[in-house]
């Protein structure tokens, strides 16, 4: 059996290609990523199904496989909702900081004005002083 593995579409000539065992078949996989990237996938594939069939031994390979494929995509799909609600939050968070940013600068520029009065209020106080 043959499986493509392909995650940006390539020109085939520069796929790699690696033999895996998943579920006791060999499989040749190609795919854009260095080999040891494509047998990790097929060992974290291997070792879904493998769970499956030691919590129900009765499961047909099929069945075991469908089930891991479900697990997995449950996986990544609770992985990409959190994914999306951090990314939520993180621009929450930046909006807020350029908030806080802007507010600091507000207060800076504030604080320059506020010391020139008050140069400007100490000059005339030593004029005044002088004077008498």
């Amino acid at each position: 059996k043959q499986l493509i593995f392909i995650n940006n579409f390539k020109m085939k000539e520069y796929l790699k290609k690696v033999t895996v065992k998943i579920n006791g078949r060999e499989y040749n996989l190609k795919g854009n990523d260095n080999e040891e990237y494509l047998k990790n996938v097929s060992s974290f594939v291997d070792g879904k199904i493998k769970q499956i069939k030691a919590n129900n031994g009765v499961l047909s390979s099929v069945d075991a496989s469908v089930l891991a494929a479900i697990n997995i995509a449950d996986e990544l799909y609770r992985t990409d909702s959190e994914a999306d609600e951090l990314s939520s939050r993180n621009k929450i968070a930046e909006e807020k900081c350029q908030k806080l940013e802007e507010e600091a600068k507000r207060l800076r520029d504030r604080c320059e004005v506020l010391l020139v009065e008050k140069e400007g209020y100490d000059d005339k106080r030593e004029e005044g002083m002088a004077r008498q």
